[in-house]
């Protein structure tokens, strides 16, 4: 056996006596929507700001890390250039601390190889 059951409860529109009430709540609702619209706004110009200090940091940063980057190129050259120079007096010494005859025939070889 099936039953149907129908429901013929009748809704009744806002009535006169309502009207007072939904103004007023319908004034609440603009004003929330009015305060939201500024909230958001604020909210839009933060985050705008915020943006442009991370560029402006991020820039910052980016220019920091290319002087270091040159710093550090500048200061391996010099490194590279000690070295050369620390090689070449270690040669000099060994060249000095040879007899005479040994020291000259070893500039010749120098002399002829660097011609």
């Amino acid at each position: 056996m099936i039953k149907i059951v129908v429901d013929t409860t009748i809704h009744q529109g806002p009535t006169k006596a309502d009207l007072p009430e939904l103004a007023a709540r319908l004034e609440r609702m603009k004003t929330s929507q009015t305060a939201l619209r500024a909230a958001y706004s604020s909210l839009e110009r933060q985050a705008a700001e915020s943006l442009s200090e991370f560029a402006v940091h991020l820039a910052e940063a980016r220019r920091d890390a290319a002087h270091e980057r040159d710093r550090a190129d500048r200061l391996e050259k010099q490194l590279e250039a000690s070295d050369k120079l620390v090689d070449e007096l270690r040669g000099a010494i060994v060249l000095f601390k040879l007899p005479l005859d040994s020291r000259e025939n070893a500039i010749g070889i120098v002399r002829g190889a660097a011609a």
